[in-house]
């Protein structure tokens, strides 16, 4: 346990204070002390910082791994978004290739049959 000290109380020196005038006589000043758990070694605090430094540390690396994962996956939204219009592209050029051959077919047979 440890203690505070949370403030410091002077007596009233008004006129009503009977002490007040007598040489070598005054009323003791008011100390309230608060108890707290802990010690307050400048090891213990300099331990507290430490910690403190080590957890903000390994924080930053958590989201410096997070990032470069998000980087990552970014990434290969990217590619596979560029993938998925390729293939797209490609399909739709074969579909108005096949297009073309039928209707050029169908015209022809059309021709015929007259």
């Amino acid at each position: 346990m440890g203690s505070l000290i949370t403030s410091i109380t002077r007596p009233d020196d008004s006129q009503d204070n009977p002490d007040r005038g007598q040489t070598g006589t005054r009323p003791a000043p008011t100390i309230n002390i608060t108890e707290y758990a802990g010690d307050t070694s400048a090891v213990d605090a300099a331990q507290v910082v430490a910690d403190a430094t080590t957890d903000a540390a390994q924080a930053q690396a958590d989201l410096d791994t997070q990032l470069a994962q998000l980087q990552i996956d970014s990434n290969m939204s990217i590619a596979m978004a560029q993938l998925s219009f390729s293939i797209a592209s490609m399909l739709s050029q074969m579909s108005y290739n096949l297009v073309s051959k039928l209707k050029r077919k169908w015209i022809i047979l059309v021709v015929l049959d007259l």
